[in-house]
This record gives C-alpha cells, structure tokens and sequence, in this order.
C-alpha cells in the first residue's frame, strides 16, 4: 500500500470525532460481500477508473490565481461584506473567505487584524497535509479517487494569491493541501509579534495586506510529506513549518537520510520533541555519541518516534504474486521531447567548452584517474544535470544539496508546460531588448560622430520593432485591442 493511501487511512480512521467518513474501499467492500470475486475484480476496475477521471476533471480548476490579491476597501454593498465585532470595520466576504451560513451557527466574525493584534488562537479540527509543488495535484487525486464527497478539500495558495482564508473557514475543511513553495511566500505575511520577522529577505509594505492564517490555526495534525525536504533548519519553508501549530504532528518519507543521522535534527525540531530539539542537547546526548559509537541512545529515541513498513509486513500478499520479466518501452510526450532536447543541446555546449579547456592544457590521452577531482566532478556534473532533468523534469540548480526544495525540484506534465512557457516567454522579452537596446545603442554613436539622419534611421528602426511586436502581440490575443 502507498504511503499516500496509508496516511489517508490514519486520517480517516482518526477523524474529527463526530464525523467519521467512511473511505471508498471501506464502502467498496461493504456492497461487494456477496459478489463473486470476479465481480468485485470488474466493479473496483471500474469504480477505480471513474474515480480517476473524475479526480483529473476536478484538478483542472487546482491552479493558482493568476492575480496577485489585492484587497478593494469601500466598493463593496452590505450584502457582501461583514463588519468585525471588535473594531467594526467592513470587509469583503470574497476577501476574508466568510460565509453567511457561520454567522447562522453563531460564529461571530472577527477580521484577520484583530485576530492578529489580539493573538487569538483557533482550534481547528482540519488537517493540513504539506507537499511538494510537483505532488499537489496528485494528492488531491488520491483523495478524490480513496474519499468520498462528504471529505472536504481546500488547496491554500497564500495570502498573496487568494486573500486570507478565515480560520473558521479552515474548520470546515476536512483536509487542507499545502506546497513547501507557497510556505516560502508566506514568510513575508507572518505576524510581526510572531518570532519569525527574521525569516523575512525584504519588506513589502504594499502587498502586505493580511496576515498569514496559518499562525492563527492549531490543527488537528500537520502532515509533512517528503519530510526530508525541512532537515534544514535555516531553510525558509522548514523555519515556517517549525511556527506551525498542531495538536499532533506527523512526517512522511522514503529517504529520511541523506547524509548523516544529524539530518533527522530537523525532523525533531518540526514533532517538537522536548528537550531533543534544543542544539546542545541533540549534539550532546545524541549525535556526538553516535559519531563515536555510542549509538544506543539515538537508536532508543528513533524507535519511539518511526513506523517503517518492511518486506516482512507485507509477505502473506505476496504468497500468491507471479513474477514475470516483461520489457517496455517508454518514449518522450510532446513537452518531455522539447524539455529534453533543449537541456542536450546546453548541456552539449558546456561539454564542449569543458573539453576545450582541458585538452589546452593536458594530453588527449589523459586518463580521467589523473585528472583533478574538482574537473572530473565537473564533467560528470553535466552528465548528472542530464539524468535529473529526465527523471524530475528540471535538474537541481545548485549541486550541494540535493533535499534543498529551491535546489531540487520535480515536477508534473503540467508544470513542465507551465515552465516551457515562461522560460520562452523570458527568451523572446530579451531578445526584443535587446534588439531595441542595439539599434538605440548605434544611434546614439551616430550621434556623438555628428551624423544626425543616420542616427535617426537608427531610431525609427528601434520604434517599428517595438511598434512590430505590440501589433503581433495584438493578433495573437495577448493584449486587449484599442
């Protein structure tokens, strides 16, 4: 079973209570009792494909918006915006995510500043699962496909994308879906009072409209899928993850390690495991002993905290799997054929330049034993950058940590579309500038040679490309015609 379906099933099986939905296995089974077992087979293929298509359809409309929110005071009717109990100023219902329907089940409205400036706290049953950018869609699939209707599901972008989602909104959301990159983002929206105005690069006093929501929520639980991705503390998404609140707090990964025990430190800061998430004491107590062979009390701490499934939990469903070698070809879609040929051709050109330099300086028959590791590291570094690119989409920029979120990153058909088109997008606005920057850069030397209508012909060139591509942009439906 995946870890996906199983982090569900916990989900599930530990609910809010009073509402315990019931998953689609569960039901799958219940119906299906007295079916034969080649009916059962034929129904879940077909209620397993349904499910899936209708998943897909609903995870078109997970984009988004492609409009940085911004807050509209004053140009909203009473019927549709709410006045905050405490210091009774209007907002929008759009802007705040408020509903009618909480004020008929007596929830007062309180707006997103005071609820900061009085550090109000809300108990929320909702659990809030944080995944790679790369996996939202396919999470919320598999809760579509595993869940039944009656499990509400909200995807959070940010304040900066859809406004601020009202903590008495998030409470009625069964799960919440979440990306370690829109946490990055929320940084610049934390509380000031909260602790982590150091995470901020920069201020931004005119997108800062609302606080994040997420510092005003004590879940139900925090899930982190591919948790290694917060061993970092220093990181922008893991510090926002280590201010987030919840009741119980559970990690999800395959690769808990990458280079040493010291990268579970983490991993405790995030589950708060007192008094383990204090530097001195995990270097002391735990990692400074495990490095000189006392590894007992390391090994003592893990088996409290980890649940890993092995071969031998599941050999009783393998008893009857038949094994067969079967051999099949996978080719390239469309966009994976694009990408990939664009990152050859690069990578061939830094090959060559490579190459180049070295054979200036050493004999073609040079072993690459004897040549220095920081070259061989460089050769097959671009080999690597090429593999990755294959496997994830787009290879890690920087190589020194490959569990970094901004340095690795994997990525979905749809994302790579979404890539190949802004990154073409870029191309084509630096060519134009620099095709207007050269003509007016030769106008200008025709200037200083006192050579007026030369320089002018130069103008006149510079205007009609620009005039050029505002005409093209408006044949093609990229700008509103005047």
């Amino acid at each position: 079973m995946g870890k996906t379906v199983e982090l569900l099933a916990l989900i599930l099986t530990n609910g809010r209570g009073d509402k315990q939905p019931m998953s689609s296995i569960e039901q799958k089974e219940v119906e299906l009792d007295l079916r034969s077992d080649f009916d059962k087979d034929v129904a879940a293929t077909v209620e397993y494909l349904t499910s899936s298509v209708v998943a897909m359809a609903d995870s078109e409309f997970l984009a988004p918006p492609k409009k940085r929110f911004r807050s509209i005071t004053g140009s909203s009717g009473r019927g549709q915006s709410v006045i905050c109990t405490i210091c009774k100023k209007r907002h929008r219902l759009a802007d705040v995510h408020w509903s009618r329907d909480y004020e008929k089940d007596g929830r007062l409205f309180i707006c997103p500043l005071c609820i900061e400036n009085n550090k109000m706290d809300f108990e929320v049953s909702t659990t809030l699962i944080i995944v790679p950018e790369s996996l939202l869609h396919q999470w919320y699939e598999e809760i579509r496909r595993h869940c039944k209707e009656e499990v509400i599901i909200d995807v959070y972008y940010g304040v900066g994308a859809e406004g601020y989602k009202h903590p008495v909104y998030m409470d009625t959301c069964d799960i919440i879906l979440c990306s370690y990159e829109t946490l990055q983002k929320e940084i610049f929206y934390v509380p000031s009072g909260s602790g982590a105005i150091e995470l901020r690069k920069r201020s931004r006093p005119s997108t800062q409209k609302y606080p994040s929501p997420l510092l005003a929520v004590n879940f139900l639980r925090i899930c982190l899928d591919e948790s290694q991705l917060v061993e970092s503390k220093v990181k922008a998404a893991a510090k926002m993850c280590s201010f987030l609140r919840g009741r119980y707090h559970w990690c999800v990964t395959g690769t808990p390690l990458s280079k040493s025990v010291n990268d579970l430190y983490g991993l405790v800061c995030f589950l708060g495991l007192f008094p383990y998430y204090i530097d001195s004491v995990w270097e002391h107590y735990l990692f400074n002993p495990w490095t000189t062979g006392k590894r007992k009390a390391m090994i003592n701490l893990l088996t409290q905290l980890m649940w890993r499934n092995t071969k031998k939990d599941v050999a009783d469903q393998l008893d009857n799997v038949v094994r067969q070698d079967r051999l099949v070809e996978l080719s390239f879609s469309p966009i994976e054929e694009r990408l990939y040929s664009a990152k050859i051709e690069k990578s061939k050109e830094k090959m060559r330049t490579l190459l180049d330099s070295l054979l200036c300086n050493n004999d073609p028959d040079t072993p690459l034993s004897s040549l220095p590791s920081a070259t061989v590291d460089a050769i097959f570094a671009i080999i690597n950058d090429v593999r990755i690119s294959i496997l994830a989409g787009e290879s890690h920029k920087h190589k020194k940590d490959l569990n970094c979120i901004a340095d690795f990153r994997m990525f979905s058909p749809k994302l790579i579309f979404r890539k190949l088109f802004e990154d073409a997008r870029t191309a084509v606005v630096q060519r134009h500038r620099e095709m207007v920057a050269n003509r007016n850069a030769l106008a200008g030397i025709y200037l200083l040679l006192g050579e007026e209508h030369q320089a002018l012909d130069w103008y006149k060139q510079a205007y009609s490309i620009h005039e050029e591509q505002k005409e093209l942009n408006r044949l093609l439906g990229l700008v509103e015609g005047t």
